[in-house]
């Protein structure tokens, strides 16, 4: 921490129990603290979902079609995506599994794909980082 720096700890509960029970303000900012942990939580946790869902929305409002047309976002700094990086080309593929399982065809070649669902959490790796190593796959997807 910087010199002269002090750091505010106003917000820190101060529990208080009489004859070993917690008073009623005591409860009250146990509750308090939990709620707020919760928050943070849930808050944590469908963060990427968050940003997955408005990830599809926007695809779709620029015309990719689930199962048909990907898209193509060359990321920048300016780009407001909350989660891509921003050196980094995608190629956002829709799959809409109620329609029933599907396959994907991978060509050979110096690709690096990832597959993941709508809370952004890993399905399959597939291109070069893929258990076949760039040299081209047929995978399946299907819904559970």
């Amino acid at each position: 921490m910087a010199q002269g720096a002090s750091v505010d700890i106003s917000h820190v509960s101060h529990y208080a129990f009489e004859r070993g029970f917690p008073t009623d303000e005591t409860l009250r900012q146990a509750y308090d603290a939990a709620d707020l942990n919760r928050a943070i939580q849930a808050f944590k946790f469908f963060y990427p979902t968050i940003s997955g869902a408005a990830i599809m929305r926007g695809n779709e409002q620029i015309g990719v079609v689930p199962n048909k047309v990907f898209g193509i976002l060359d990321c920048a700094p300016e780009q407001l995506v909350f989660t891509a990086n921003s050196d980094t080309p995608y190629g956002p593929l829709l799959l809409d599994l109620s329609l029933g399982p599907l396959v994907v065809e991978l060509e050979p070649g110096p690709l690096i794909v990832c597959s993941m669902d709508i809370n952004q959490r890993w399905v399959a790796d597939m291109g070069l980082p893929g258990p076949r190593r760039g040299q081209g796959r047929q995978a399946s997807a299907a819904s559970t």
